[in-house]
């Protein structure tokens, strides 16, 4: 799970994780280095990560967090300052205007959340096309 991939949000293994109480990890969350020099180049993320002091990456880290208290973050610390940055991510408060301009950057709709320190902040960035294409389906029989 990542910035550019939500297969597991998507795919309902999230909604799965929360509802179960399971942990969901996302191996390298933020792309690897080709994915890091994505985000640094991404037009969306500059702006909102220069008004909270933060790398882009940081700041896609900090909004992979928010989308879940089931999710562990696994980046790739090799370096110290990889580890320090991933730190600093973890600590970044994103509140509702923030989280949906990083879902509009990242084109991944967020569910109502009812748990996590963003919920009420999630809860004002709900979106209903959430639902996976199989659970539509199903509930529209």
């Amino acid at each position: 799970m990542s910035a550019f991939d939500d297969h597991a949000r998507r795919g309902g293994i999230l909604a799965r994780c929360e509802q179960r109480g399971l942990t969901l990890l996302a191996r390298s969350p933020l792309g690897g280095p080709r994915g890091a020099a994505r985000l640094a180049r991404h037009p969306a993320l500059a702006p909102l990560a220069a008004a909270r002091g933060a790398s882009p990456a940081e700041l896609a880290l900090a909004w992979l967090l928010a989308c879940s208290s089931a999710i562990v973050a696994l980046p790739g610390a090799g370096r110290p300052s990889s580890a320090r940055s991933a730190a600093r991510a973890a600590r970044i408060e994103l509140d509702g205007a923030a989280l949906a301009a990083l879902d509009a950057a990242f084109g991944t709709p967020r569910p109502p959340s009812r748990c996590g320190p963003h919920a009420a902040a999630r809860a004002a960035t709900s979106c209903s096309s959430w639902a996976s294409p199989a659970r539509a389906r199903r509930a529209s029989r």
